[in-house]
């Protein structure tokens, strides 16, 4: 994966990268081109899926329940960082024509 140093390299819980089999994805937006002081959102997504790599099994404690088998992780969005204009187009859907 080639871009940004700040993009996560790490998945949410561990689960896989991209798959069409699971119903439930994950993306990040590290971005935060908006701003003219005291960046950092941009290290949001990683910080998470960091966070997550701590719950031992991801298995809820009341409800007994698991997002892995449902969920993967697609990364981090390829955003431009340097216009807000560009970056609205960019989180727009795609159509597929």
């Amino acid at each position: 994966m080639t871009g940004f140093a700040f993009l996560s390299h790490n998945s949410f819980l561990k689960v896989p990268g991209a798959d069409p089999s699971t119903p439930f994805a994950v993306a990040g937006v590290a971005w935060d081109g908006a701003v003219t002081n005291r960046p950092g959102a941009r290290f949001g997504p990683r910080a998470i899926r960091e966070a997550s790599h701590m719950l031992c099994d991801a298995v809820h404690p009341h409800f007994n329940v698991s997002p892995k088998g449902v969920l993967c992780d697609v990364g981090d969005l390829a955003l431009p960082n340097t216009s807000i204009d560009g970056m609205r187009a960019a989180m727009l859907p795609q159509s597929s024509a």
